[in-house]
């Protein structure tokens, strides 16, 4: 049985096309009413119906309940800034050509062109915003209060993913290229 504690409704369906899915139930928990929509559409369409779509915050699941308590694999996927989405906000990442030689040169080349993004000592957000970001943290007051706030938030789902009883194996993500929504939350 896995759960996954997303606030991003494609991942969901991503984790319904595994080898056991007849075997298998799958939770997938969402809190807002619009996105929990648009995760129950997109799991029926797409056939997905060794998924149970949960309309609940994640943090208000009880992990003795019988339902849950089962449960062996969680992916933690929750909200977070967004810094790493090429969509949101244009040129913040890798460009469109550079995911293609990504994807025919493998991580050597990933590896490369990350390091040209995600310089420890500086990194421009995007074209319109030239804050620099030192320490894995926006410069920016608002911004930085912002990604300290979601990183508690993002903490806290973590350590109740491993309150589930027989939870074997927890993965988190999130779309954030800032080291306080990642290495920072899972250390």
């Amino acid at each position: 049985t896995t759960t996954t504690a997303s606030s991003a409704s494609s991942s969901s369906s991503d984790i319904s096309n595994s080898e056991n899915k007849k075997t298998s139930q799958i939770f997938a928990v969402e809190r807002d009413q619009t996105r929990f929509t648009t995760l129950s559409n997109l799991l029926r369409r797409a056939g997905a119906y060794n998924v149970k779509p949960v309309h609940s915050d994640f943090l208000n699941l009880d992990p003795w309940n019988e339902q849950y308590k089962k449960v062996t694999h969680i992916l933690v996927d929750p909200s977070c800034s967004g810094s790493g989405m090429v969509a949101r906000h244009g040129s913040s990442g890798l460009e469109i050509e550079e995911l293609g030689e990504v994807m025919h040169h493998g991580k050597r080349k990933a590896a490369e062109i990350s390091s040209e993004y995600l310089d420890e000592e500086s990194f421009v957000a995007d074209d319109n915003d030239t804050s620099k970001i030192k320490g894995g943290l926006p410069a920016t007051g608002q911004e930085r209060q912002r990604v300290l706030t979601l990183s508690k938030f993002q903490q806290t789902i973590l350590l109740h993913a491993f309150k589930f009883p027989n939870v074997k194996r927890i993965v988190y993500s999130t779309c954030s290229i800032y080291q306080e929504e990642n290495e920072r939350v899972v250390q």
